[in-house]
């Protein structure tokens, strides 16, 4: 089943149609209400429309730089798993990696011993059966290592945080607020870092995901402020390890949720599409509903620097009511 497609030629009617005021995103069970901030949707903005839902974890070799053991993916079962224990092995010293820098500098983080505990399983895994071709059934596979629970358990506020910070993990990053999933797709495309033709916003009714599949993860947001400030959710596909040891490759959730579609004759995906050119001025339009860079990334380096995308905004357009000061006339 092909994920459903709506594209728009205006801001006016994008901006319409993504408002939360809009019944289409109002939950239909009062049990949704509460973990999901008032809708029964989570939303996430890519700058490019012809991109996957695809974890950052799993794009071109993200990884490599965080593991002394990593080796290339391969074609034969055997190597499936080897390279498996390889890449979960990557995670988790890269988030430990960050959040112990982060320590070290003073920043309060959700540091785990647990983290430290689960690498060197991994090490001593991959040191034990160094030679992949040993993996020549699954039953010689310690199954805990392909497991749907992972990240591992308690250790989600870990990878939350990490994530929010550029480090590579397998969690996707949703809101619960379609405007701030917008800004960051338009963003990344006002600011040069993507050139695409299109922008694309994704929807995901969360009533009618697929639980065996997509886990919705919303870690405490007290210790996380750009989680907070973002409304933010993250989705991880639990079933991703053991595919990937079955195929070989790691399928973008858009694909799992087609598949799952097909058969259940549920709609869980929908895929807003926005032209390019309209960036700069969505942005605009963001802006002036108080969603900027330092609302939704709270610091003060990030106070400053709204100072200076206000001014190339709006082409240096005196500053909105937001920041200007009175000065009476005598």
């Amino acid at each position: 089943m092909t994920i459903k497609e709506i594209t728009f030629s205006s801001t006016e009617q994008f901006i319409a149609h993504i408002l939360p005021t809009n019944p289409q995103w109002q939950p239909k069970r009062i049990q949704d209400i509460e973990p999901l901030g008032g809708l029964g949707w989570i939303f996430r903005g890519q700058a490019n429309s012809d991109w996957s839902l695809q974890p950052s974890a799993f794009r071109a070799e993200a990884l490599r730089l965080y593991s002394n053991s990593w080796i290339n993916g391969g074609t034969e079962g055997a190597l499936h798993f080897f390279y498996l224990t390889s890449h979960l092995h990557a995670e988790l010293h890269a988030v430990n990696t960050f959040l112990k820098m982060a320590d070290n500098a003073g920043f309060t983080t959700p540091l785990s011993d647990n983290l430290s505990v689960l690498i060197e399983r991994f090490t001593a895994k991959l040191k034990e059966n160094s030679a992949p071709w040993k993996f020549n059934n699954s039953s010689s596979w310690d199954s805990q290592f392909v497991s749907p629970e992972f990240p591992p358990k308690g250790t989600e506020s870990c990878f939350a945080l990490a994530q929010h910070h550029g480090m590579p993990t397998r969690l996707l990053d949703w809101s619960s607020n379609p405007l701030i999933a917008a800004y960051f797709a338009a963003k990344e495309v006002w600011d040069g870092r993507v050139s695409s033709e299109n922008m694309s916003l994704w929807c995901l009714n969360v009533a009618n995901t697929p639980k065996d599949h997509v886990k919705i993860i919303s870690p405490p947001r007290s210790s996380n402020d750009y989680q907070r400030s973002q409304k933010g959710f993250f989705t991880v596909d639990m079933n991703i390890n053991n595919n990937f040891v079955n195929s070989g490759s790691f399928v973008p959730l858009n694909s799992v949720i087609s598949n799952y579609e097909q058969d259940s004759k549920k709609e869980a995906l929908v895929k807003l599409i926005l032209p390019s050119k309209f960036a700069k001025e969505l942005l605009r339009k963001l802006y002036l509903m108080n969603i900027t860079p330092c609302d939704l990334m709270p610091t003060l380096d990030k106070v400053r620097e709204t100072y200076e995308y206000h001014q190339k905004l709006f082409d240096k357009a005196p500053l909105c009511t937001k920041y200007q000061t009175f000065v009476p006339k005598f």
